[in-house]
């Protein structure tokens, strides 16, 4: 059914978006609960879950779409409608509890955004609402739910890239999203420093890009060969994007070593509290690493069928 896929893909496109920024807005107080001495755990609970919802949003919505197996699309509606159900209907009454005892300090209490914790209890409701129908509808209709494209991996293969490195980059991804489509309220325009962190905005949103061409167009395809074009002439551009961007980064910075301290501590929360540089090595490292990886998986597959040919 082309209705439910096109609902499955607005889904996953927005709960990736809204995913991004609660990641960006959390992502200081995950580094406060973890290395502050007086954390206040209680309050952030609501936030953190409400992550959490949209998140699983996302990767269901991701995994209906690629499930080719009728009885794994019935589990997957019947677990992500039970998680998003369960998950919701905890923080809603969470939050009344903690509102009734005077935990936040007004309706608009705005520690994480604007719009906290009102925006935590429409995620719950919503999320109830979402899992009940998931459920609903994996009992009574799972079987009519069309997939876009059925898995060929190995289990390893799955483990590794699907379950494993698949949503570590996807999470690293929406953060930086998150950070990108918060630029206009954060953004140094000082043109010393602007020099500096431009090509580190460049790489904060191209992964999004490339994953976002990958789903929509080249996994949808049906047409192995323009598949393969796609992907190569893609993973190719992004890979020299990417490297453009690094090294214009890289010089710049040594020219001016104070713009990414000065202009970027909002994105990179972690470097602030130490002499380090991980949040552009993080970037570099997300632009580059997945393209290397593809190729050079494409070229030993070449080989190994260049050498079945020839011992054939």
């Amino acid at each position: 059914m082309k209705k439910a896929n096109l609902i499955l893909k607005i889904m996953e496109g927005v709960a990736f978006a809204l995913s991004g920024l609660c990641l960006y807005y959390a992502f200081p107080d995950i580094v406060e609960l973890l290395f502050s001495t007086t954390p206040d755990p209680v309050s952030m609970i609501p936030y953190f879950l409400m992550t959490i919802l949209l998140l699983t949003i996302f990767f269901t919505s991701h995994a209906l779409l690629h499930n080719a197996s009728k009885t794994s699309r019935k589990v997957t509606l019947c677990l992500g409608g039970g998680l998003l159900l369960t998950l919701g209907a905890a923080n809603t009454i969470y939050l009344m509890v903690l509102a009734f005892q005077g935990g936040f300090a007004n309706l608009w209490e705005s520690r994480f955004n604007l719009l906290y914790p009102v925006d935590s209890l429409i995620v719950s409701l919503l999320s109830d609402f979402l899992g009940a129908a998931l459920i609903l509808y994996g009992w009574k209709k799972a079987d009519a739910v069309e997939f876009v494209c059925p898995s060929k991996k190995t289990m390893w293969k799955r483990i590794l890239g699907d379950y494993l490195f698949g949503p570590l980059f996807l999470m690293i991804s929406m953060f930086f999203l998150g950070a990108f489509l918060h630029l206009p309220w954060t953004i140094d325009r000082d043109p010393k420093n602007l020099g500096v962190t431009l090509p580190f905005y460049f790489l904060m949103v191209l992964p999004v890009v490339e994953v976002g061409l990958y789903e929509y167009l080249a996994r949808e395809n049906k047409d192995e060969k323009k598949t393969y074009s796609y992907m190569m002439i893609g993973v190719t551009s992004f890979l020299g994007a990417g490297i453009v961007f690094s090294i214009w980064g890289y010089f710049a910075s040594i020219n001016n070593p104070y713009a990414l301290t000065e202009s970027m501590t909002a994105y990179f929360p972690i470097d602030s509290m130490g002499s380090m540089n991980l949040g552009p090595v993080l970037l570099t490292f997300i632009n580059l690493l997945p393209g290397l990886i593809y190729l050079l998986n494409y070229l030993f597959a070449k080989k190994k069928e260049l050498t079945k040919k020839e011992n054939a």
